[in-house]
């Protein structure tokens, strides 16, 4: 999606944009053609590099002749390094989006791919970071660029904002009043975010406040995921806590939230879930993985990862506080996102960046 918001908002009389997918394209390419930006597919299979989407890579570069080649992870990264070597035009420019992450995490293949960038890292004209977590962690990988440009996530503050209606509709959707003390978790189903220690920051705040209930969404936390609901029902919360799985309706369900809680293991750069829930005008608990803590600032609580202790603490911490009090918090947070994190400070990073490297070429 951040792409998207790049390409979206970008200023078109400076800028002019081709997206190219390595493979084929889901529907973020049908949000991006809506804009009218070209899309081209590469064919590649998810997580594989070929001869032949070098080739098309090369081909496009020399046919477009684009000034800047912006390549968006790690698998793009290599292909655009290997792409511009053969066709020359384009300044190449990188884009990492995590920190530090289980070595477990990576296939063979990509791990392979990682040193390769890495000791190829002065190649690109600069490499675009969204936190400074992942600038340090992929330094001490060996990254070694002529330049970093630490630009983070923007968030969409129109979208993501405090509604009442909207709370009490969807709180009704789940069967509770507006005065439950609801707790949200937003992230994949990943040993990177710790469901487990989520599941017994629950238990935890159970104990004082049997009345809270709980709320898990993102892709593979839904019914249909037994380990997660095994866990659940040997907790006592099974119905305490709400599955959705993956949606598209976000801002409708962080505006319902009274606290979110990251729970993040490891790995997080920029935290969308972090600032989005703030955005709403939610407290926030997180844990200090990535740049959760600086995003947070002091309109929160930030804790230890793999710490359910002190994620409870911080969390009934804000539920001891009255109804205005957590209004009032709320309130700064979203002002905090609303002055550093919003999608026009992203893209005029974005414009001055992508201008300095056109006047250097």
């Amino acid at each position: 999606m951040s792409l998207y918001r790049l390409v979206k908002n970008m200023d078109r009389s400076r800028f002019s944009n081709i997206v190219v997918s390595l493979t084929a394209g889901g529907p973020v390419r049908k949000l991006i053609e809506n804009e009218n930006v070209q899309v081209i597919d590469l064919g590649m299979k998810r997580g594989a590099i070929n001869p032949e989407g070098i080739l098309r890579l090369t081909k496009i570069i020399r046919t477009n002749q684009p000034d800047i080649l912006q390549t968006w992870l790690y698998h793009a990264d290599f292909l655009g390094l290997v792409a511009t070597l053969f066709s020359g035009s384009a300044s190449l420019v990188w884009n990492i989006r995590c920190a530090r992450m289980d070595p477990e995490d990576y296939s063979k293949t990509l791990s392979i791919i990682i040193r390769f960038l890495a000791r190829f890292s002065r190649r690109p004209v600069a490499v675009v970071v969204n936190s400074e977590a992942g600038k340090k962690e992929h330094e001490k990988m060996g990254y070694n660029p002529k330049r970093w440009e630490l630009i983070h996530n923007g968030l969409d503050t129109e979208t993501f904002k405090p509604d009442q209606s909207t709370r009490k509709a969807f709180r009704k959707e789940l069967g509770i009043s507006d005065k439950t003390i609801l707790i949200g978790h937003t992230a994949r189903f990943h040993p990177m975010k710790d469901h487990e220690t989520f599941i017994l920051v629950a238990a935890q705040i159970m104990v004082n406040h049997p009345s809270a209930r709980f709320l898990m969404v993102g892709g593979g936390v839904d019914e249909t995921n037994q380990e997660l609901k095994n866990s659940i029902e040997e907790h006592g919360l099974a119905d305490k806590m709400f599955l959705l799985g993956e949606r598209s309706d976000m801002a409708i369900i962080a505006s319902a939230f009274d606290i979110f809680v990251s729970s993040s293991a490891y790995g997080e750069g920029f935290s969308n879930s972090v600032g989005e829930a703030m955005a709403c005008g939610v407290p926030c608990v997180v844990t200090d993985v990535g740049d959760s803590a600086m995003i947070v600032g002091k309109t929160g609580r930030v804790t230890p990862p793999r710490n359910p202790e002190a994620l409870a603490e911080g969390c009934e911490t804000i539920i001891s506080m009255s109804d205005e009090e957590r209004r009032e918090l709320g309130k700064r947070a979203r002002e905090r996102i609303k002055d550093n994190f919003t999608i026009r400070r992203a893209i005029d990073k974005y414009e001055t960046l992508y201008e300095s490297v056109a006047r250097a070429r």
